[in-house]
């Protein structure tokens, strides 16, 4: 299922929301990446810190959406919304079948990341965590633009996983 916007002069689509179907159990059941165990242990950590994240660049546009006047705009900001509240809920999945079935405690792991998270959008200056949710969001489309044309990069990873790596 997917939600985009479309420009009605250009006729161009400018965000979309995609939500998958992703069965944990069977992706996850064992050393998914490429049958060694270091590896999957560090793709899976990747994970921990994404929810609180999510969360905290929600609540930085969320900050100026009254001030957005371009009714396109304000529409794309609300797509983004909804795209991060899925990619929340998905990692939130991940995190939880990845601790229950390895033996870590989540609170534990995720705590730094979420008191962090929590700290800044409590304390920090409307603009320092925009500015953040920006260069985050920058970072994610250029890992994700590497992992996508390299294809070397995950070559080895199951790919049921491969394909949730933010793909869009």
């Amino acid at each position: 299922m997917s939600e985009a916007s479309t420009d009605a002069q250009s006729g161009a689509t400018s965000m979309v929301v995609r939500r998958y179907p992703f069965d944990l159990e069977a992706a996850l059941g064992g050393d998914w990446f490429g049958g060694d165990r270091l590896r999957t242990i560090i793709a899976n950590a990747l994970s921990i810190p994404l929810p609180s994240g999510e969360r905290m660049f929600i609540r930085a546009l969320r900050h100026y959406l009254d001030q957005i006047q371009d009714p396109l705009l304000r529409e794309e900001v609300k797509i983004f919304f909804k795209q991060e509240s899925t990619h929340t809920q998905e990692h939130v999945k991940y995190n939880r079948w990845i601790c229950q079935h390895r033996g870590y405690d989540l609170a534990q792991v995720e705590a730094p990341y979420k008191d962090h998270n929590e700290y800044l959008c409590e304390h920090g200056e409307p603009r320092l965590l925009l500015a953040t949710t920006v260069c985050m969001e920058h970072l994610t489309a250029i890992i994700s633009h590497l992992l996508i044309s390299e294809p070397a990069w995950l070559a080895e990873a199951q790919q049921s996983l491969a394909l949730s790596a933010h793909p869009g």
